[in-house]
């Protein structure tokens, strides 16, 4: 064999091997956490990277853990409701599906893989008004897609896309030794192997930076967000994509006898300020009006388990003061930031709407009661102001410097 022959079969092997091992060291650290054959505490159980791979972390969490509790929607929910919380009924076998940013399609495509895996007794929803929203004209609202969303897809070809991209690439090498190095950071961003994401990374920023900053860059973010140009509510009729996936998450509910637990996202006060403040408290009792109306059920089809809880008001939780110290003892204990409700505040939701638990915290919403519900929370907004009027002010200073810009 020629010296240039040698040279790249050495050179073929070298590379064959380099993959082998890289592939090798990739499925025993699984970054992303599709697989989890190897989950041991300090070595891999951290996994800071996950987040990059979020809706197919949740998918293949699903197919691993086979819940028959399954908590989906948003990032909300994912930090909210933790999964290993003493809240849940004894026993239960619950895992938790929200993906960030993700939009009612996915979140009716999760349910419908948890579904599939056979044992799915109770589904606990998280609703955000934000989903049911559009820029665009009520003509042009997206219309829903026909097919299961690629994203939660779990077929052969989804497999061995994932296999490349969680397995044979070198980018999933940098985040295995990436997750290596973290897990003895006290402060590492991660997704338990139950889907719910303890927000460590949070600790340390409300650690150095205080709540307030917290509050203060997502008030931001979230301001801009609603001053989009035109933004309304989605026509419900015909139903958009968002509320044609509700409507189908009743009807697998319904057709599979699963206790299903719609739930308004219990903002803090700041964003229900926002909200005013932008002109859309309109659509938001709109939204909630017609979410009764899709949920509800018929004489023929009772839906007897089929519940919609409303924890978008004002009370003594969603109303909790921000501190202005930055000091470690000026924690919060319900929020992270005005979208973000911790952990602490998800029990609290849990124990209300499967324990009956009596504190005054949400109301479960039906026809007869969604005109008293709308006007008692305008009329917490209005104790609110008057109780706590600097805080107020401040965001409606936002949105005017905001909207000057």
């Amino acid at each position: 064999m020629r010296a240039g022959g040698r040279y790249l079969l050495m050179a073929g092997l070298v590379a064959g091997a380099c993959l082998v091992a890289a592939a090798a060291i990739n499925l025993a650290v699984d970054p992303y956490g599709f697989y989890r054959w190897i989950d041991a505490a300090g070595f891999n159980a951290v996994k800071p990277r996950a987040g990059q791979q979020a809706m197919r972390n949740k998918v293949y969490g699903i197919v691993a853990n086979r819940p028959d509790v399954v908590v989906l929607g948003n990032s909300r929910a994912e930090v909210g409701f933790d999964p290993r919380s003493a809240a849940w009924p004894p026993g239960a076998n619950v895992y938790n599906a929200g993906v960030p940013g993700t939009g009612m399609e996915n979140v009716a495509a999760l349910l419908d893989l948890a579904v599939t895996q056979g044992n799915v007794k109770t589904a606990l929803v998280g609703l955000d008004f934000a989903d049911f929203l559009t820029t665009m004209d009520d003509e042009g609202a997206r219309p829903p897609s026909p097919a299961t969303p690629r994203a939660t897809a779990l077929g052969f070809a989804a497999r061995m896309r994932d296999a490349v991209t969680a397995v044979l690439s070198f980018d999933a090498l940098a985040d295995s030794l990436v997750t290596l190095a973290s897990q003895r950071d006290p402060y590492a961003a991660t997704i338990t192997a139950h889907g719910f994401n303890p927000m460590h990374d949070y600790v340390a920023i409300a650690a150095t930076e205080g709540y307030r900053a917290l509050f203060a860059q997502r008030n931001i973010e979230n301001a801009r967000s609603y001053l989009r140009n035109s933004l309304h509510l989605e026509p419900s009729t015909p139903p958009s994509a968002s509320w044609a996936a509700l409507a189908r998450m009743k009807a697998v509910c319904v057709a599979n006898a699963i206790h299903c637990v719609f739930v308004t996202y219990p903002y803090h006060a700041d964003i229900l300020e926002l909200i005013d403040a932008v002109g859309l408290w309109p659509s938001l009792e709109r939204w909630k009006r017609e979410t009764v109306a899709v949920l509800a059920g018929t004489d023929s089809n009772p839906a007897e388990r089929i519940e919609l809880w409303d924890f978008s008001g004002y009370d003594a939780w969603t109303t909790e003061a921000v501190p202005v110290s930055k000091t470690g003892s000026s924690s919060m204990r319900w929020y992270w930031e005005a979208g973000h409700f911790k952990a602490a505040l998800g029990e609290r939701i849990v124990r209300r709407v499967f324990d009956g638990d009596a504190e005054p915290f949400g109301t479960r919403l039906e026809p007869a009661n969604i005109d008293a519900d709308l006007a008692a929370i305008r009329a917490g907004r209005d104790r609110y102001r008057a109780a706590q009027p600097a805080a107020s002010q401040a965001i409606r200073n936002l949105v005017q410097r905001l909207r000057g810009r």
